[in-house]
């Protein structure tokens, strides 16, 4: 049998046949959470922005109104992002330990705001007693 012998003369071309099948509409099933971050993802934000506010903090106490407010917008985008629909689904498929990274990575934000402010707030009176002191004679 030759391959001439295989062919039909009324055949659809295979590139014709492709094309339709590749548009017809089908279900697809796809993992919810490639479309949410990651755990990593949250842990290298919260150490970056916590470290971040530490420092800024810490050197200007000023600064802690306008990243509380930077913190609290992050957070509840971060808190939001799974809503209820794409919630159930990640909880399905990553369990709760994803939730409880997302919370814990959200608290070691807040904690380096809050640890910037108090070193910050402890620095205040020396700072101050330096700057009001009389100069030396010597």
């Amino acid at each position: 049998m030759e391959l001439n012998d295989l062919r039909r003369p009324n055949a659809i071309p295979p590139i014709v046949a492709g094309f339709v099948l590749a548009s017809l509409p089908r279900s697809a099933s796809a993992e919810v959470s490639d479309k949410v971050a990651s755990m990593q993802d949250h842990w290298l934000f919260a150490i970056v922005l916590s470290t971040l506010a530490f420092a800024l903090v810490r050197w200007r106490l000023w600064l802690l109104g306008p990243a509380a407010m930077l913190f609290l917008f992050v957070m509840s985008a971060e808190w939001e992002s799974p809503g209820d629909d794409i919630g159930a689904a990640v909880l399905q498929e990553q369990g709760w330990l994803y939730f409880a990274s997302l919370w814990c990575s959200c608290l070691l934000m807040m904690s380096g705001l809050v640890a910037g402010a108090l070193v910050g707030w402890r620095r205040l009176p020396m700072v101050h007693a330096r700057s009001t002191a009389p100069p030396q004679e010597t």
